[in-house]
């Protein structure tokens, strides 16, 4: 019969080689669980690692996500780290992140992001300070998030939300927008944007100021076919009371 209260420790690695369906696939895939500790209480340590995979439009050299999962205290405490390295239709990119998620009591969550890198066809983005994340039925509230750009881009916003107020501001300054590719795979994107905003006042009675401009805007449905380049501009203020939006277009042709 098993002990349950014993220290002890039992290692689990699987692989799985050239599986392939429509969207997604890889050459390789290999799962390592260690498990150290009670069998009650266990502490585990996972990596999952990938190479020459797919997935939709993205074409993966190789991938690592690394995670820790101690179930001896009475809250989860989760660190993790992704590292990834391919290729898409703007070029070769990476990404490396790292951070700790943690229920904690009272039923509220925290997710601290501690470092991210990103770059896109020699455009790279990091995180300059560690940022959090904290979520509870009665708030939520985001920490200083501050990402810049090599080209001197940065992007840079926090917010609090509670039952009685709204509290949040947003910068943006010469953010490319080739890194929508991911979220938007059929879409070809490029130019930068830079934008400012407010939010306050409460959920009853909010108040949102936002101004935003985009430089050498271009959209299209692939590279080959795309719209001409243009530049915008919109504002948008929006009280209890009224809501008001205005825009010019620049166009380049």
């Amino acid at each position: 019969m098993l002990d349950l209260q014993k220290e002890q420790t039992a290692k689990i690695n699987c692989s799985l080689e050239h599986f392939r369906t429509s969207s997604f696939g890889f050459d390789s895939l290999n799962l390592e669980v260690t498990e150290r500790g009670q069998l009650s209480k266990p502490q585990l340590k996972a990596s999952l690692q990938a190479s020459q995979g797919t997935f939709n439009h993205i074409e993966i050299d190789s991938s690592i996500i690394r995670t820790q999962l101690d179930l001896s205290q009475n809250t989860l405490f989760l660190p993790f780290q992704f590292v990834c390295q391919g290729k898409i239709d703007k070029g070769p990119f990476s990404i490396d992140l790292a951070g700790e998620f943690q229920e904690n009591e009272a039923n509220s969550q925290s997710l601290l992001l501690q470092s991210l890198t990103f770059s896109l066809d020699k455009k790279k983005a990091q995180l300059i300070q560690p940022s959090s994340l904290y979520l509870s039925e009665k708030e939520v509230t985001l920490s200083p998030l501050n990402i810049a750009w090599e080209n001197n881009g940065q992007l840079l916003c926090s917010a609090k939300i509670t039952d009685d107020s709204l509290s949040g501001t947003f910068l943006a300054q010469a953010c490319p927008l080739d890194f929508l590719h991911f979220l938007f795979p059929e879409t070809y994107i490029s130019g930068n944007v830079s934008a400012n905003g407010s939010l306050q006042g409460s959920k009853i009675a909010p108040e949102l100021h936002l101004s935003l401009k985009t430089k050498s805007l271009v959209i299209g449905t692939q590279k080959q076919d795309f719209l001409f380049p243009f530049d915008l501009h919109l504002s948008c203020d929006v009280d209890e009371k009224s809501a008001a939006v205005t825009g010019e277009i620049y166009t380049k042709a």
